[in-house]
């Protein structure tokens, strides 16, 4: 379901979910994926389009 909605590389996600478990303990395991989502978007939004000109479709924005 995680994939579908934002795209979520899944290596990305576990490797997000453990480091951020180990860090910040259940509250990091509660934030790990919505903060990726957030980076990934960023990234794509601001290097991708912005640094590279590539146009980009982001899940849930407007085409």
């Amino acid at each position: 379901i995680q994939e579908r909605a934002v795209e979520l590389p899944p290596a990305l996600t576990i490797l997000m979910l453990v480091l951020m478990g180990i860090i910040f303990g259940v509250l990091g395991l509660l934030l790990a994926t919505p903060i990726l989502a957030v980076v990934l978007v960023l990234v794509k939004m601001l290097y991708v389009e912005d640094v590279l000109g590539d146009d980009i479709d982001v899940a849930g924005e407007p085409n």
